[in-house]
C-alpha cells in the first residue's frame, strides 16, 4: 500500500467520521 492510498483512506474516513459527528451534534 503506497502512502498516497493511506492518505485518500485516511480522508474518506475523515470525512465520514466527521459527517457522523455532525449529524449527531444537529441531532442532540
Amino acid at each position: 500500500m503506497t502512502t498516497y492510498n493511506i492518505l485518500i483512506m485516511g480522508a474518506s474516513y475523515g470525512s465520514l467520521l466527521g459527517s457522523k459527528l455532525a449529524l449527531a451534534g444537529h441531532s442532540v
